[in-house]
């Protein structure tokens, strides 16, 4: 599994994991939130869990590429590391 770690741009020693909201909510970085504790960060799988969800399925750095590409986030740089599920 991995998560998105990242720096703040203006402040590079600014570091922090990205959640998805799933509850509907939406704050400062819209559906996303960005959050200091790993264990609160979206997971996301290196490779498809099953055949049925090969369609379609983003790689991590397919993932932090589109995340950086996130108005919401413009004032973050992200990029996957892998993690202990």
């Amino acid at each position: 599994m991995y998560v998105m770690y990242g720096f703040k741009k203006s402040d590079i020693d600014k570091t922090a994991f990205l959640q998805l909201r799933t509850d509907g909510s939406r704050g400062k970085h819209g559906m996303y939130k960005v959050v200091r504790d790993e264990a609160e960060a979206t997971r996301f799988p290196g490779e498809p869990l099953d055949e049925a969800s090969a369609k379609g399925f983003g790689t991590p750095k397919q993932w932090a590429k589109f995340f950086n590409e996130e108005d919401e986030l413009s004032g973050w740089s992200f990029h996957p590391i892998g993690v202990r599920q």
